[in-house]
């Protein structure tokens, strides 16, 4: 089974879809910032799970091999705009999943809207805002806890060390996301095969990072193969300013 987890910058582009669905062919994508042609869009049938976000022309999505069902996530527009999210369940290779792509905005969440969920609002000890990331994770955390396994993966827009250098960012914010996600059981899987981080992120002189990491449950995580980033796809011919994580699971 093959995962690729890939924000695709919004752009309206059959070239990035040509080389999602032809050249790394995945079994399970997890997209971000999908932009789909009716060309696209009639390809791909019902195997496309898309969840529009407003004001823009782009959505969160997930592509399977096999018939996917949506999960439906019951929160308002102003909510779905923060954390950018749509689930799935799917039996891939045998295996019966719950998929999940995420995209939550890279700043503090609105506090207005807090009060409407506050179990999906967690603020990390000493933190003075609630981070979007730590909103979507919860809310991912949720939606994967009674599936038998799992994959969640997106643009988390967070890093180990993003905090360091960017400013609006409180320290300690970005090691304290993965310690949690690891205290709680999930499998990191690009840090867990490669023992660092990589980079997914290329936009002109800014700081590489990997703001984009796919998580799976413990027992699907002890069958990662390998885990890598095609950074072809974000430097020459620039598909997108993200490259495409890619994990490659042993065969069930």
């Amino acid at each position: 089974m093959r995962v690729v987890s890939w924000n695709m910058s919004g752009r309206k582009s059959d070239d990035a879809w040509r080389h999602l669905l032809d050249v790394l062919r995945p079994d399970v994508a997890l997209l971000q910032e999908a932009a789909v042609s009716d060309t696209m869009r009639a390809e791909l049938g019902g195997r496309l799970i898309w969840q529009p976000i407003s004001n823009v022309k782009w959505g969160s999505a997930i592509v399977t091999t096999t018939p996917a069902t949506h999960v439906e996530v019951e929160l308002s527009t102003e909510w779905m705009d923060y954390v950018r999210l749509v689930a799935a369940d799917a039996v891939v290779d045998s295996k019966s999943l719950r998929i999940v792509s995420v995209h939550p905005h890279h700043m503090a969440f609105d506090e207005e809207l807090l009060p409407e969920h506050p179990e999906l609002t967690p603020r990390l000890d000493g933190a003075r805002s609630v981070w979007s990331c730590d909103v979507a994770y919860a809310l991912a955390r949720d939606l994967t806890a009674a599936a038998p396994a799992f994959v969640v993966g997106g643009d988390w827009n967070t890093a180990r060390l993003f905090d360091r250098t960017m400013g609006y960012l409180e320290p300690g914010a970005g090691e304290a996301f993965f310690a949690r996600a690891n205290a709680d059981g999930w499998h990191d899987c690009y840090h867990a095969r490669h023992g660092r981080e990589g980079r997914t992120w290329f936009r002109g002189k800014d700081n590489g990072y990997q703001l984009d990491h796919v998580f799976t449950d413990g027992v699907t995580g002890e069958a990662v193969k390998d885990c890598w980033i095609d950074e072809r796809a974000a430097v020459d011919p620039r598909l997108s300013d993200h490259a495409p994580l890619i994990v490659d699971f042993e065969a069930s």
